[in-house]
């Protein structure tokens, strides 16, 4: 059987990290659209773009398809990183549940499996336990993706969050 992981970093600038064996790590920026903010007037938004999402899913899975023998299995599992909630930063825990719930309808649509998982279970294993400021952490996982995958493009991405998810997923299941 062959797994496919993928790593969802939430968020309106999360990444999507796919790790899959005979297949070269990808990484995307997640698929974001302007709106109109329906709290304040005249302001704008990012939203995720649902359908945007989903073709990258298709795209994703057709992609492992190819690459799985005639005959054999592909599992998929989905780790999307839980949002953050602490209620003096309401723009910011809206903007990270919209974001989830969007991100959530998107890989039930692909009728995808999928868990949830808190930022600090993988980034302690991955990053180490010291680094807790949010602009170190970023540049910690760019550094560590750079380390772990130096021959993906690295070009406008600004951390390895969504591989480093799909990462610590698959050394954790025992398939």
């Amino acid at each position: 059987m062959h797994t496919l992981f993928i790593g969802i970093d939430n968020g309106t600038t999360g990444t999507i990290g796919v790790i899959m064996p005979n297949m070269l790590p990808l990484l995307y920026h997640t698929p974001t659209v302007s709106a109109l903010n329906y709290q304040k007037k005249g302001a704008m938004i990012e939203r995720i773009d649902v359908p945007v999402l989903v073709e990258l899913f298709k795209m994703i899975n057709h992609a492992a398809l190819e690459v799985v023998p005639s005959g054999e299995a592909l599992k998929i599992l989905v780790l999307l990183e839980r949002p953050f909630t602490m209620g003096y930063l309401v723009p910011a825990v809206a903007n990270g549940l919209r974001a989830f719930e969007a991100t959530i309808i998107a890989v039930e649509t692909m009728h995808f499996p999928y868990e949830f998982v808190d930022s600090k279970q993988w980034q302690k294993p991955l990053l180490g336990k010291d680094i807790k400021v949010s602009a170190v952490l970023k540049k910690a996982s760019l550094a560590k993706g750079k380390q772990m995958w130096p021959l993906l493009d690295w070009t406008g991405l600004h951390d390895a969050d969504g591989l480093l998810i799909a990462e610590w997923a698959r050394t954790r299941t025992p398939f």
